[in-house]
């Protein structure tokens, strides 16, 4: 009776958001784990510590979700987009733990090239909880402030950060960099493929 009650006020339905918008937060932490990485404020050993911790609440947060759309009998959005949603917020996070994972297995020195295209996916992951915290204020709006996530300029710090490392002699350390530089490159990737999820879900319910 208290999970209908709560399907039928609606409840459930802000559960959804709480979750989403909880998977985002995760997703922000990790990406703070890998600027002290890449900064060299934190060690290689303790940014996986903290990144493997970080993942732990995103998985959490992802497993509040789907909790949520089996509760509620109303949603924002379409549950299986929303589902999908959810899924491509995990990839962000999930490709953020391997970059972090890579530099340390693959003994990496952190570059400078690298703290730009963080700082990149860093704003476009709050542009993204920005729109998902829509869904509950004004769901018209949600198409339109998605997209501010596609606008942060994460390729084009990538390629400009790739083009200073192909510039240098090539080295097993120029390759290893290279490995990790591309991870950074699949993590803008996988952003902007939320945002595209979140857009298209908002259109298709006609806003």
């Amino acid at each position: 009776m208290r999970r209908l009650a709560r399907g039928i006020s609606g409840a459930a339905r802000d559960d959804l958001v709480d979750g989403l918008v909880g998977q985002l937060r995760a997703t922000e932490e990790a990406c703070d784990v890998a600027l002290r990485l890449a900064r060299g404020s934190l060690a290689p050993a303790a940014a996986r510590e903290e990144v493997a911790a970080v993942e732990h609440q995103g998985d959490a947060w992802r497993a509040h979700v789907v909790g949520s759309l089996t509760r509620a009998l109303t949603s924002y959005l379409d549950r299986e987009d929303l589902f999908t949603y959810s899924r491509a917020i995990d990839d962000v996070l999930d490709n953020l733990r391997d970059f972090v994972r890579e530099v340390d297995l693959y003994r990496v020195r952190p570059a400078p090239g690298w703290v730009s295209v963080l700082e990149e996916i860093r704003a476009g992951v709050r542009a993204l909880r920005a729109a998902t915290g829509w869904l509950r204020r004004d769901v018209g709006r949600v198409s339109v402030a998605s997209l501010a996530a596609k606008k942060a300029p994460v390729r084009t710090r990538y390629q400009e950060a790739m083009a200073r490392l192909l510039a240098e002699p090539l080295t097993s350390e120029t390759l290893r960099r290279r490995e990790v530089l591309r991870r950074l490159d699949i993590v803008g990737l996988r952003l902007s493929e939320a945002a595209d999820h979140l857009a298209t879900a908002a259109i298709k319910r006609g806003t």
